[in-house]
């Protein structure tokens, strides 16, 4: 390391009040990046199956299934023509009359209202694929079963420009998720109980991180510590612990373990080595930068 590259390092180092910021967000507790399902679908299907169900012990009623299904009819109106319901009938359903079904015919959220004679299939798909034909699948699968409901097919995923194979789905991304989400938070804040209240806010920290990567708070702490030390960074990124180092240490120590073989240049992405014997057949040649002529070495490159 050269004098240069430790002032960069031991500036970065001290600079305790930029660095105070980003340890902020990495030491905050979530439970969910604890139990590492920050990404998993399963979980996030479970936790808003809790938030769609008005009678579930988080206090919120009906309000985010009811935002849900009137911001569905909002924003796809032109898409829901096949629907009997209207946005009045919308406003002016019982929510708490719905049901709500986690993994009913291997669907990952089903709601279904008896007196309302509605049905919605969400099918939530975080990072993952659907399998062949899902789609049609479940929609053959649930027109059979609730011929004469009214019925909305939904696609959630991280991006809703994300095309359904089938017409008889819309795409939703989790912006709408997050944004409901928030708004209730506000309203009910002062009414929540402490734990739920906390629950619900690192749920939401985890969809502007992970999901909706939007944190925007986060990226200009990240932006800020980079300008200011980039030459430290990018000496810790060049040298960070991966396994293209891994593989670039461990030859390098074989290569010195062998009396006859002779290390060349090396970093992380290339290893250049030439044997004893091969040396001392083959007159060594000069390039401008020093080193011996490459054409004479053998090279393994990550």
């Amino acid at each position: 390391m050269n004098d240069v590259e430790r002032e960069a390092l031991t500036n970065f180092l001290m600079d305790i009040e930029i660095l105070d910021g980003i340890y902020e967000y990495i030491s905050e507790f979530n439970v969910f990046e604890i139990l590492g399902v920050v990404n998993t679908e399963i979980k996030h299907s479970n936790t808003l199956a809790w938030l769609f169900n008005p009678n579930e012990n988080h206090n919120l009623g009906d309000l985010f299934i009811k935002k849900f299904i009137q911001s569905i009819f909002s924003i796809y109106k032109g898409h829901l023509k096949h629907m009997h319901k209207n946005i009045f009938d919308i406003l002016h359903l019982d929510y708490y009359d719905f049901v709500i079904k986690r993994e009913y015919m291997n669907i990952d959220i089903f709601v279904i209202s008896e007196k309302a004679k509605f049905v919605i299939v969400i099918e939530n798909k975080v990072w993952g694929k659907a399998s062949e034909n899902q789609f049609e699948k479940y929609f053959k699968l649930i027109t059979e079963e609730y011929s004469d409901y009214d019925k909305l097919f939904i696609l959630l995923t991280p991006y809703s420009d994300i095309e359904v194979e089938s017409s008889n789905w819309i795409s939703l991304d989790y912006n709408l998720i997050y944004e409901i989400i928030e708004k209730i938070l506000r309203l009910k804040e002062r009414n929540l109980d402490v734990k739920v209240r906390l629950f619900i806010e690192q749920y939401l920290a985890i969809l502007r991180r992970y999901i909706l990567m939007k944190d925007i708070e986060l990226e200009r702490i990240c932006r800020e510590i980079y300008y200011k030390h980039q030459k430290a960074l990018d000496l810790i990124f060049e040298y960070k612990p991966d396994i293209y180092y891994d593989i670039s240490n461990y030859l390098q120590n074989l290569i010195n373990s062998k009396d006859n073989l002779i290390k060349d240049s090396c970093n992380k992405n290339f290893v250049r080595f030439i044997t004893k014997e091969l040396d001392d057949l083959i007159d060594k040649k000069k390039e401008k930068t020093g080193q011996t002529a490459k054409e004479y070495f053998y090279s393994s490159f990550n």
